[in-house]
């Protein structure tokens, strides 16, 4: 199977799992959220001294927009990226919710040109499926895998849901993440 069979495939997946998260009502994100919450908080020990990059949710990708809110209240500081630039790792904002975002590339919400630059020191990754070994598969772009490969973070956390597992063999420029969060039921 081609890596771009692969994805085809795990779009499906992922697809289906954040569909019936949705189904369960705010209760399956709102758990899913707090789950989020205290895994960085016991797992990877963050503080509200740490900046935790998130992102925006696409139609169908997780939906971390709780998860803002509860560490938010937490006190933690958090970041979106910025628009990607072809070949380059990503840049990253702050962010608070409820902040307006604009549309980035790829349609993806992005903060406003006037919102701070950040530099995290924790990064929640999305994918589209993830293997044994905490390789993730994503979009094909890249952005991810040049920003994890930069090193000037302290931890790196795959943003998952079980069904999302899929097993497959990474390529020389695939970087895998340090944590796994694999959430939720579906």
């Amino acid at each position: 199977m081609t890596k771009e069979q692969q994805r085809q495939r795990a779009r499906v997946t992922r697809d289906a799992a954040t569909a019936a998260m949705t189904a369960e009502g705010a209760s399956g994100w709102e758990q899913y959220s707090a789950a989020l919450l205290a895994f960085l908080i016991d797992t990877c020990a963050v503080t509200p001294q740490d900046v935790v990059a998130g992102f925006a949710p696409l139609p169908h990708e997780i939906d971390l927009t709780l998860f803002f809110a509860h560490a938010t209240r937490a006190g933690i500081s958090l970041a979106l990226p910025l628009s990607a630039r072809r070949g380059q790792p990503l840049q990253f904002a702050r962010y608070t919710p409820g902040d307006d975002l604009d549309q980035g590339a790829f349609r993806v919400p992005v903060p406003r040109p006037e919102a701070s630059i950040a530099s995290p020191t924790v990064i929640l990754v999305p994918l589209l499926a993830h293997n044994s070994d905490g390789f993730r598969l994503g979009y094909g772009g890249g952005f991810y895998d040049r920003t994890l490969a930069e090193q000037n973070h302290r931890a790196t956390v795959g943003i998952s849901l079980p069904s999302m597992h899929l097993e497959f063999a990474p390529e020389p420029h695939d970087r895998a993440v340090d944590y796994l969060f694999v959430g939720g039921t579906p």
